[in-house]
């Protein structure tokens, strides 16, 4: 109740005719979008409680769930493109930074490969023309035949 008192006074002083009002909240903090985290189960009371105690005019703006998979996406673009309030279960949020963490990782082992095989091919370069004739070294008054029998 107290979370959800906070976010309806903020919002309502976001909108309020008087700029004094205004100019006490950050710019950031103006539209609201809010993020609310919660065990999975309680989700639904939420929900509720948002129905309870927000004014019918929402200041907050819509409240929107990602319980039912079929509406999750659409739920989620529609609360970050326009705002109010969405209620997520921390499991939601736990499976989306592991997705994350396992695409970066991918990410990174894949950068990390080709680096590796462009390093491997640079090295190969340059073994490649260091044992080039070109490239060999011969000490003055010797011939290049002469410069192999001391390697």
């Amino acid at each position: 109740m107290q979370t959800i008192t906070f976010l309806v006074t903020l919002a309502e002083a976001s909108q309020s005719d008087d700029p004094s009002i205004i100019e006490q909240i950050p710019k950031k903090l103006r539209k609201s979008r809010t993020l609310l985290l919660c065990p999975p189960t309680l989700v639904e009371n939420w929900k509720d409680e948002w129905r309870q105690w927000q004014p019918d005019t929402e200041p907050v703006g819509p409240v929107r769930t990602t319980t039912e998979t079929a509406t999750r996406l659409t739920n989620i673009r529609a609360w970050f493109e326009g705002g109010g309030v969405l209620l997520m279960g921390y499991e939601l949020v736990r499976l989306a930074v592991c997705r994350y963490m396992r695409v970066l990782s991918s990410t990174f082992l894949r950068l990390r490969s080709q680096f590796m095989a462009s390093l491997e091919f640079a090295q190969s370069q340059l073994m490649t023309r260091s044992s080039s004739p070109s490239c060999w070294r011969t000490k003055p008054g010797k011939s290049k035949e002469e410069s192999l029998q001391s390697l």
